[in-house]
Order: C-alpha cells, then sequence, then structure tokens
C-alpha cells in the first residue's frame, strides 16, 4: 500500500525511541525501503551527538520561524511539500546573499 507521493523514498531514518513502531510500520507497508536506526553508541553517557539526527531537528526548529509551516494548514502533501521546498529556498538565498 505504498502512497503515490512515497514512490522515489528509499530509505528511512528514525531514532532509536520508535524503532518498534516504525519498522513495524516499514514492514507492513513500504516494501523495498531500507530503515535506518540511529541511537548513541552503547555504554556512553550524557549528551553524544548522534547521526542524522540534527538535521530533522535543525530543520523543524527553522520551521518556527515561517509561520506557514508552523502548523499542518495545507490540504494536500503536494501543497505541504512545496511549502516546505519554497521555505529551504528562502534560507539557502539568505545564506548566499
Amino acid at each position: 500500500m505504498e502512497s503515490h507521493y512515497l514512490h522515489r523514498m528509499g530509505e528511512i531514518l528514525a531514532d532509536a525511541a520508535y524503532e518498534q513502531v516504525i519498522r513495524e510500520w516499514v514492514e507492513e507497508n513500504l516494501l523495498g525501503v531500507e530503515l535506518e536506526i540511529s541511537s548513541k553508541p552503547p555504554g556512553t553517557e550524557g549528551f553524544v551527538p548522534v547521526k542524522w539526527r540534527w538535521v530533522t531537528e535543525r530543520a523543524l526548529g527553522m520551521f518556527n520561524f515561517f509561520l506557514r509551516l508552523d502548523k499542518d494548514h495545507e490540504k494536500t502533501p503536494e501543497s505541504a511539500q512545496s511549502w516546505v521546498l519554497w521555505h529551504n529556498c528562502q534560507i539557502t538565498l539568505t545564506r548566499i546573499s
């Protein structure tokens, strides 16, 4: 039951806290999609940067400053996707100017 907007997805990156739920969902719905679980190395204490987590947290944090993306106001996934792309374009243009 693959959604039409997920046809290009090859891999899902997930946090270890959600591993069981995500793994079950991927196995039931997204055949052929690889799942990578990121977690801090065993035996470490305190803060440890975890692979890929900062990318997601940074993106979601920046959406708070773009009012259209602070909540899910869009009626279609394509519309939401377009606004995320537009926001990322604005960030890129701000950085190069």
